[in-house]
């Protein structure tokens, strides 16, 4: 699912709400842990930069390899 966000035209909706940081206040309490930080987090395990990871997405075969390791 990554992947297919990340090879999204910018234009499209889904990745302009995927990409989107909200402004303003947060309730008290613990945050709620967003989709995109778990994701960030996995991919920082592995031993890759966000920006690393999402250039992988381009090569499907790379994407693969570094998925299964």
């Amino acid at each position: 699912m990554v992947r297919a966000m990340c090879r999204m035209s910018n234009e499209r909706l889904t990745k302009r709400v995927f990409e989107t940081r909200v402004q303003g206040k947060n309730k008290q309490g613990r945050p709620r842990v967003r989709w995109v930080d778990e994701i960030r987090r996995e991919v920082e395990k592995k031993g890759l930069s966000w920006e690393s990871a999402r250039g992988l997405t381009q090569n499907r075969k790379a994407w693969r390899q570094q998925c299964q390791t």
